[in-house]
């Protein structure tokens, strides 16, 4: 009986020490962007309630904002926000960086937009920009000189849809010009190696150019577009997939439409010459099928015309993708077995700087982490002190 006893305490005490400790970080990613030098990353800390806007640059992280959530906060905020009215940031409690232009980042809150300098901050009523003031961003396209296309959209009654808008002075908010483009748009992108629009409709891609469609192909065998990037002049990658379950990516060079990889790629960015594809997998039924973001089921890199399996990124589910040109590389934010995620990768090695962010927002302390250790050690601590307190017993008896 002592024996048995003892071996119970060994594993009890052993245990412990072998275990995986899985950390929950308590934050979510909101939103991602890049202006070429830096990134910056939009986060919600759900154990304070709080929005945090951070900068990346590569090295190391900078906290950039705070953002406030009362009028006091608001009056005495190191930024300069214009116009200093509470009832415009009452409504602006939820800002998701979206893009950068014209050396502004570019924020979205539902019914309101926010133009960032680093130092002023600017707000304007997002319905102005939209035509509906409870439209969604969905996407944010820029050709980084004078255009910007915004995807939005909308879920209620009286605002429903998806539509795209192209504007002209997009930060000027007293002269921005804006037009909607044509209504069967799915998809838009910009190709810097040619300085061409493109729209995508649901079986064609098109040249957009001063307010005209040009067609550039027809996708083969009602195959539907996912998602696309431009790798050079009149070369795209697009992944495509049908509604009985087939998939493939596809490369378009200069009027020839090949398949390249069949793999159902839920999402990719490109980086100099140089594609991150992520690949999940697709779930179809009878007329209707569609590639899910989760999980993730492989990671691949086209570079110089051939496509390279990459190693696990670690981050099981991506939200949000950007690459950062000046220093060649991209961040991935997402999801890792149930926590927040945030990988830098260079196309050779990853780095996770999740618990870097984290130590940022919580004053370079670590962040209260929800972790299943603690309540391990606690019953195992207890229950060998009972078993001590049985030995103890046991002997006085003997």
């Amino acid at each position: 009986m002592k024996k048995f006893i003892l071996f119970l305490v060994l594993f009890v005490f052993l245990n412990p020490l072998f275990a995986e400790e899985t950390i929950k970080y308590n934050i979510l990613f909101e939103g991602m962007a890049t202006n070429g030098t830096d990134a910056m990353i939009s986060v919600y800390d759900k154990s304070h309630l709080k929005m945090y806007e951070i900068l990346y640059d590569g090295k190391g992280f900078k906290l950039i904002s705070e953002f406030p959530i009362n009028k006091s906060e608001l009056n005495d905020s190191k930024i300069n926000f214009k116009p200093k009215n509470w009832n415009y940031y009452s409504y602006f409690t939820h800002p998701v960086v979206v893009g950068y232009f014209k050396g502004k980042w570019i924020f979205y809150n539902p019914e309101m937009l926010g133009f960032f300098d680093g130092k002023n901050f600017t707000t304007t009523v997002s319905g102005y920009y939209s035509g509906c003031s409870t439209a969604e961003i969905d996407k944010f396209v820029t050709d980084n000189k004078n255009t910007v296309i915004i995807k939005w959209r909308g879920s209620t009654t009286s605002c429903n849809g998806e539509w795209f808008v192209l504007y002209h002075n997009f930060t000027d908010i007293k002269n921005v010009k804006s037009q909607t483009l044509p209504n069967h748009t799915n998809d838009v992108i910009y190709n810097p190696y040619d300085n061409d629009w493109y729209i995508i409709t649901e079986k064609s891609a098109f040249i957009y150019k001063n307010n005209s469609l040009y067609n550039l192909f027809t996708f083969p065998n009602n195959l539907t577009e996912q998602c696309i990037a431009p790798i050079g002049y009149k070369k795209l990658l697009i992944s495509l997939y049908s509604k009985d379950g087939y998939c493939g990516l596809y490369l378009y060079n200069n009027g020839n439409l090949t398949e390249i990889l069949n793999k159902p790629i839920y999402t990719m960015d490109y980086g100099g010459n140089e594609v991150l594809l992520i690949s999940t997998k697709i779930l179809s039924s009878p007329n209707r099928c569609c590639i899910v973001d989760y999980p993730i089921s492989g990671c691949y890199l086209y570079k110089n015309g051939k496509i390279e399996n990459l190693p696990d990124l670690e981050v099981k589910r991506v939200d949000y993708i950007t690459y950062v040109d000046k220093d060649r590389y991209w961040l991935l934010a997402g999801v890792n077995k149930e926590s927040a995620k945030l990988v830098k990768f260079n196309g050779n090695y990853m780095e996770d700087l999740t618990q870097q962010l984290v130590n940022i927002i919580n004053g370079n302390n670590n962040m209260k982490n929800e972790t299943n250790s603690g309540l391990y050690y606690y019953l195992y601590g207890l229950i060998l002190l009972i078993i001590i307190l049985i030995l103890a017993n046991m002997g006085k008896k003997s």
